[in-house]
């Protein structure tokens, strides 16, 4: 498995970087989207994060043709390509708070989404009987609990402790990058080092990136 914890003069600048090495990471493997997931403390964050990737890649020209949809957290633009999340449980559907897919299709009523459980059949949400629909590039880290993933890459802020940084080493079964402002306490991501280490996940190392 392979770590590294980068670090940056600010806040922005870590979150700025991060963004840029995922959106890398994805223009390698374009085909496995559901291998990759961003994480963060704060649900402020987490709407930057996948404010940021999503504006890459519209820019690149990968989201085309977005409908706007009116979700329970506001109006919000979705495209074939987009990460999703769903944020309630629903029998119906069969999704649960957390379920993560992709979007296959938009119209203007619906949105045709492929869970990242590739067992599960596909599913056409109607945005007038369920609306609890979120951007799933980055998602906070209690969401996260419970998913795995190849790679993820971690937003880490002060208002995280060592439980939390441990659920977040713990979602990735290859890749696990830290992007965090300099002043940031490293001794915070070596204590979790050493208790993830001793369960076999993870080394971290800080500024240096295994490939």
């Amino acid at each position: 498995m392979k770590s590294c914890i980068k670090t940056a003069d600010s806040d922005a600048s870590a979150m700025e970087a991060l963004v840029k090495d995922y959106v890398a990471d994805l223009k390698h493997d374009p085909n496995n989207q559901s291998s990759r997931l961003i994480l963060a403390h704060r649900r402020k964050d987490v709407a930057k994060l996948n404010s940021a990737v999503r504006q890459s890649l519209i820019a690149r020209g990968k989201l085309k043709d977005q409908q706007k949809y009116e979700t329970v957290d506001g109006m919000k633009r979705f495209a074939s390509g987009d990460r999703i999340l769903f944020t309630k449980n629903d029998n119906d559907l069969g999704v649960k708070n957390g379920t993560l897919g992709t979007v296959l299709k938009t119209n203007e009523q619906s949105i045709t989404i492929q869970p990242d459980d590739k067992k599960a059949q596909l599913i056409v949400v109607d945005l007038e009987a369920y609306n609890s629909l979120d951007h799933g590039y980055a998602v906070t880290i209690h969401k996260s609990q419970g998913a795995t993933v190849d790679k993820t890459w971690l937003f880490a802020t002060r208002t995280m402790d060592q439980h939390l940084m441990y659920v977040a080493g713990t979602r990735h079964t290859t890749d696990f990058k830290i992007h965090a402002e300099e002043s940031y306490e490293i001794n915070q991501l070596h204590k979790t080092q050493n208790k993830l280490v001793s369960t076999d996940y993870i080394g971290v190392y800080e500024n240096t990136c295994l490939h």
